[in-house]
């Protein structure tokens, strides 16, 4: 798992349990009951940053004991997101160099493909890391909440 964390919570556990369970069920995660007090989700996937960063999240499983909520997460999402910003670049521009060399049969009109895309040998993991502290933090906020809503 990418990401663990347990909040122990002031007042009504299972109170908490539910919250998290339906914060996950609202952002089209599919759910599957492992006992009474653990819960394995499974997420659609992200595929914009536009998107919740919840969404980064592949898989969940939230387990309750007492006054303890533990949370743990593989992060698949968010890792198909910087493989994405990591490859496609390159490759677009690659493509691009070949097309246009194959119609100009000239080295020199076909670099300004490559000049274009090369920004984001800098600027995509740059924002591969963004999205991953992003989904971090929407899984920290929703620990805060829970423990919060259990008041």
């Amino acid at each position: 798992m990418n990401y663990q964390k347990t909040i122990t919570v002031s007042h009504d556990g299972q109170k908490a349990f539910e919250f998290a369970q339906s914060i996950f069920v609202q952002n089209n995660f599919s759910l599957k009951k492992i006992g009474s007090e653990e819960v394995e989700f499974t997420g659609p996937g992200m595929h914009s940053t536009h998107e919740n960063p919840l969404t980064g999240v592949a898989k969940a499983r939230i387990k309750w004991r007492g006054k303890t909520i533990q949370l743990e997460a593989n992060l698949g999402g968010v890792k198909m997101m910087q493989w994405f910003l990591f490859l496609f670049p390159p490759c677009l521009g690659l493509f691009l160099f070949t097309i246009f060399y194959l119609v100009h049969h000239s080295i020199q009109s076909a670099l300004p493909a490559l000049y274009a895309v090369s920004p984001w040998i800098v600027i995509g993991p740059l924002m591969g890391r963004w999205i991953n502290n992003r989904t971090l933090k929407a899984l920290d906020v929703l620990l805060e909440n829970t423990a919060q809503h259990s008041e």
